[in-house]
């Protein structure tokens, strides 16, 4: 118990985290950006100004990501401020 809680504390999984998103970490979500676009993907990180996400829906990376090319699943990230909604995929 005392491991988990400590993992929880490091990856910012803790109650009353500050990103709203923390909780979907390493879960399929759905994405909207501003400009309209919504895709499925796997969120596997984020840092203050982006949320890097990879597996997406047709293994295509969507435009309005930016591909990392040090990422492996064909990951891709998008500022913060260009999505709409992030939610539990369905």
């Amino acid at each position: 118990a005392l491991w988990l809680e400590q993992m929880k504390n490091f990856l910012g999984l803790a109650g009353g985290s500050a990103d709203p998103w923390a909780r979907f970490l390493n879960q399929r979500v759905k994405i909207e950006t501003t400009d309209g676009t919504s895709t499925f993907a796997t969120l596997v990180g984020s840092d203050a100004d982006k949320l890097n996400l990879a597996e997406f829906e047709g293994g295509a990376i969507p435009a309005g990501f930016t591909a990392s090319t040090t990422g492996a699943r064909g990951s891709a990230s998008i500022a913060r401020d260009r999505v709409r909604t992030l939610e539990a995929a369905s």
